[in-house]
């Protein structure tokens, strides 16, 4: 729904020079579509307030500020499923050393900015007062646009040539958690990430294979004109023609925007042996942080 016109998303918020931000249990490197737009919005400001449960190399240059707040299993709370119902869960273990639940770090930052709204006692007040102004505003499923499946202002030829990133966030690299689990990080599904195309489109792109059959992993450049990534490339019919599966939330691949229109992928050559041992998952492995 629309909201007033001194807000913004964080699309607009790293657009404009922004003063300060705010992080609650987010590390932008990985987590943020645009990444390295977003560290720049962010080295450009006054200040940079982090709310984590985790402390990083890389979140020690961007913070100014580090409030050690608990994770979800160490703090009680209710997430929302997509299909709109409420999950309540309790903490199973104590905070780590002198952290809090977040709810009550932003409770203590409300009061000394004397914002007497969110003077909440418990978990339960805090739920109770959410969920009844959630209520009252509740969003419906009404579709104000729906974007069409080509770009109205191309021609047939340009569609044909474009190529479009599609990108998942793998299973143990979503959150700060999974991401320094040494037991999850050792597993299949956490190697290196890939980039995945369907054989023809790696013909088209410079591979000289005689059919798609014949088509062999090769390493590529992915560049959007101004950010360029190196990654291990497989054929896969799994994947639409003309789309460039490569997972997000890995710093092999950060430095190109999710939100990028235009993609271009150049062959740079095969893929050695010790490679396709190394990279053959489009899942990712995230390097572990001190808390």
């Amino acid at each position: 729904h629309a909201v007033a016109s001194k807000q913004f998303n964080a699309q607009q918020m790293m657009a404009q020079a922004t003063k300060a931000f705010v992080l609650y249990q987010v590390e932008p490197e990985f987590d943020h579509a645009a990444a390295e737009a977003c560290l720049a919005a962010m080295s450009g400001s006054d200040t940079v307030i982090a709310l984590s449960a985790f402390r990083s190399e890389a979140m020690m240059q961007y913070a100014d500020c580090l409030l050690p707040i608990a994770t979800f299993t160490e703090s009680s709370g209710t997430v929302v499923n997509m299909e709109g119902r409420r999950q309540s869960y309790s903490a199973v273990v104590k905070p780590h050393a002198q952290s809090r639940p977040g709810w009550k770090v932003l409770r203590v930052l409300a009061d000394l900015l004397q914002i007497p709204s969110l003077a909440f006692e418990t978990i339960e007040d805090l739920r109770q007062s959410a969920f009844t102004k959630a209520d009252a505003c509740a969003l419906s499923n009404h579709l104000q646009h729906v974007a069409g499946l080509f770009d109205e202002t191309g021609d047939a030829s340009s569609s044909e040539r474009a190529l479009e990133r599609l990108a998942e966030v793998p299973i143990y690299a979503c959150d700060g958690v999974v991401r320094r689990a040494t037991s999850l990080q050792t597993t299949r599904d956490a190697r290196m990430p890939a980039l995945r195309m369907h054989p023809s489109t790696m013909r088209r792109l410079g591979d000289n294979a005689p059919s798609d059959s014949d088509v062999k992993a090769a390493m590529f450049e992915v560049s959007d004109g101004e950010h360029k990534v190196v990654v291990a490339s497989f054929p896969d019919a799994g994947v639409a023609p003309g789309v460039l599966r490569m997972p997000m939330a890995h710093d092999a691949n950060r430095g190109l925007p999710l939100s990028a229109k235009h993609l271009n992928a150049r062959l740079l050559g095969p893929l050695s042996e010790a490679g396709t041992e190394v990279m053959p998952s489009a899942a990712v492995l995230a390097p572990a942080g001190a808390r």
